[in-house]
């Protein structure tokens, strides 16, 4: 009886790694073909002007992997010259090397040899299209796509992550600016720390004992203007974490209902994402989920969106997990 790893493939398992400047692909498909293509984070590939023809049209190097395809909504630029306006793209033919613009060349792009290609799409999704051949235009196969990203981790560093406010228990508002006192630098005499990641911090006049027993409820209609504030601002992605909810996520369940009702898009709770002892700690890694959360929700949306009713897609965790 043959095994799973040696029965014939019967869709490609494709597995694609987004670090801060390169996506690398690599596909395993029917009859074990093997492929690989990469391709800028930003979305896009950078190609050489070998000549300039009549009118709108470049011969291009180094697009070799492109299919030929009228790319509708794929831009031109010229990278590091941000103020030149990008221009549409009208066609691309690969076996010519022609690449067909909307208009006719605008003076900067007679003036340079190094050009960018944007693509709508996202990274992931343009080197798949790239590894297996398969024009912008048309439908991916039926595929197994496993993501490893790096969006995360730069959207924490770079701090493009959701505007976020943070709900703790009544006389912790300032728990994440204290945080557990270690200094970044021991013998600096002033001590700067990072801005915590959450734009607002609201206090709740709740309260649980140690053990988890309620001492004191959650007041929801007193919270009702200090909510409307932050949702007046553009506010939309928030996190809970109450004392020794660990123990008892009643009081935070109870908030989150609330707080979406109300109209957040997404509401972090700390025993949920972190149900652990250490308030500080779980307080910290419910604040980075709410403030990671919207941003990987519409990165993957987009990608499913771009792949085939029947695909599947699992991504790496920072554990090496998937």
């Amino acid at each position: 009886m043959p095994t799973e790893a040696s029965e014939p493939r019967t869709r490609w398992q494709v597995r694609v790694d987004t670090g801060g400047t390169f996506t690398d692909c690599v596909a395993v498909g029917p009859g074990d073909r093997n492929v690989r293509a990469k391709a800028l984070s930003s979305s896009a590939l950078r190609g050489r002007i070998i000549r300039i023809e009549e009118g709108s049209e470049l011969i291009v190097d180094g697009l070799e992997n492109l299919p030929s395809d009228p790319l509708r909504d794929w831009r031109i630029r010229i990278p590091g010259q941000e103020r030149v306006p990008e221009m549409a793209v009208e066609g691309w033919e690969r076996g010519h090397r022609r690449l067909t613009l909307g208009r006719n060349l605008p003076k900067e792009l007679r003036e340079t040899e190094l050009i960018e290609l944007r693509c709508p799409g996202e990274a992931p999704i343009l080197a798949t299209h790239l590894a297996l051949g398969v024009p912008w235009g048309a439908e991916l196969p039926v595929l197994d796509l496993r993501l490893a990203t790096t969006l995360g981790t730069n959207a924490l560093l770079e701090r493009r992550g959701a505007a976020t406010v943070l709900f703790v228990t009544r006389g912790f508002g300032d728990l994440l600016r204290i945080g557990d006192q270690s200094r970044p630098e021991l013998f600096a005499l002033e001590i700067r720390r990072p801005e915590p990641y959450c734009r607002d911090v609201i206090e709740v006049d709740e309260r649980l004992d140690a053990r988890g027993n309620a001492l004191r409820g959650v007041p929801l209609d007193g919270l009702r203007r200090e909510v409307d504030e932050v949702l007046e601002r553009g506010v939309r992605s928030a996190a809970v974490s109450l004392l020794h909810a660990y123990r008892n996520g009643d009081h935070e369940r109870r908030l989150a209902s609330f707080l979406r009702r109300e109209g957040f898009e997404h509401v972090s709770v700390s025993h949920e994402v972190s149900p652990l002892l250490g308030y500080l700690q779980r307080t910290r890694t419910a604040v980075v989920d709410a403030y990671l959360a919207p941003i990987f929700r519409g990165y993957l949306e987009r990608i499913r969106g771009s792949l085939t009713d029947g695909s599947r897609i699992l991504v790496m965790t920072s554990s090496g997990g998937l």
